[in-house]
Formats: structure tokens, sequence, C-alpha cells
């Protein structure tokens, strides 16, 4: 099945650390992969409840709406960001109606109910977070996550190619980056379980996944 994105005309910046330009232009193999990669860890399960943490400008929306259970499953997106306007245009324009809620908010100390979510998304994430905090946004995933949770992760991990990008579109991937997939790996294998790893590209060692994908529950 197809990735489900936004068009680009209906896209919006809500940072400058998540590019939208890069899902269509020379980088849209690779960062449209990454999605897909992260997307096929959800395999063909409804859900009740989904949370995205850090849902930026949308992009991965489309897909999770229609991942709910018909008829009554909701989707709740929390970032940092003040643009959740920009969003909602975005939902508006690819005729999304299902009822989408998005909030900012602080994700090491979550404004939500405990064990209330059955997905749980983190998709480029949480190497933005410096690794003292990893542990607390760990543990707020724990809490927020209903027994039976599948919880999907994606992040980079620290290359020349990933810096290249970021160098083109003009931020500090040091300082945006402050966590690595190894920072990453271990608070999160410190407080979940983990079910399923992917790697892209899944090339032996010595060499280097320029992304890694992962599916955790709670026990």
């Amino acid at each position: 099945m197809a990735l489900r994105i936004p068009r680009r005309e209906h896209l919006f910046e809500t940072g400058a650390s998540d590019p939208v330009g890069s899902y269509f232009g020379l980088w849209a193999p690779l960062m449209r992969r990454r999605l897909a990669m992260v997307v096929s860890l959800m395999g063909q399960r409804r859900y009740r409840a989904v949370l995205e943490l850090g849902y930026g400008s949308g992009i991965l929306l489309n897909e999770l709406t229609a991942r709910v259970e018909p008829g009554g499953g909701t989707v709740t997106g929390v970032d940092s960001h003040s643009r959740a306007d920009l969003v909602r245009q975005t939902l508006a324009l690819e005729g999304i109606t299902k009822p989408v809620t998005l909030l900012k908010g602080d994700v090491t100390r979550l404004e939500l109910a405990s064990a209330s979510y059955d997905l749980v998304v983190a998709v480029s994430l949480l190497e933005h977070i410096p690794p003292r905090n990893l542990g607390a946004v760990v543990a707020e995933i724990a809490r927020i996550a209903a027994p039976d949770a599948d919880i999907v992760v994606g992040f980079p991990t620290k290359n020349f190619l990933m810096k290249g990008i970021a160098w083109l579109y003009r931020w500090d991937y040091d300082r945006e980056h402050p966590s690595n997939e190894v920072d990453i790996l271990a608070a999160l294998d410190a407080r979940l379980v983990r079910r399923e790893l992917k790697l892209f590209p899944a090339a032996p060692r010595p060499f280097k996944p320029l992304y890694v994908a992962a599916r955790y529950g709670l026990g």
C-alpha cells in the first residue's frame, strides 16, 4: 500500500527542524522510505486511540487517521510549536474529516491520562531530546500507553549524509540532534520491551544505517 502523505501544496512548515520540502525534492526517496519503514511496523491493526508525539507539519496524520477504528477512533498530536492552525489547514485541504486533536505540550510532562493510547508514535522526535531527558520522555510514553499498545518510533543515526541534508536546509545538525541512536535505544530498552527493529538501509557491519525504526510494547 502506498504511503499516505499530504500533497506538497497542502503542507506548511511549522519550524526549521521539520523541512517539509525534503519529502518532495531531491531527498524525497530517502525521506519517504524512512516514513514507510515506520508505518510498516503498525501492520494492519486498527487502533482505538492514536497519539503522535512531535506531529510537526502533520506529514504523518493522513496515515494515522486511516488507521483508527471506524466509527469512534481518535487521533491526538502533541508538539512544542504553536502553529497547530497551519496543520489544521492541511487536514482541511486533504479532506480529513475524522477528528484530530492538536495540543501544545512538553513530551517530558504530558498532560494526558495514563494508559489511554493503544498506538503511540514518535517519528524523528527523540533525536531532538537531550540525552539527560530521554528517560523522562520514555517514562511518559510508558505511562500514557495502554497495556496492549504498540509504541512505534523512528530516528536517524548520526551520519554524514543526514548532516549534509541538514546543511542544505541551513540548520545545525548537532545542535538540533543532541541524542544519537545509541542514546535513544538505551533509553527505550531500559523501560520498554522491544518487539521489532528495522534499519535503513539494512547493510551489514561495518556500514552504518541511516535510519532506525522500532516497535515496542509494555511487556
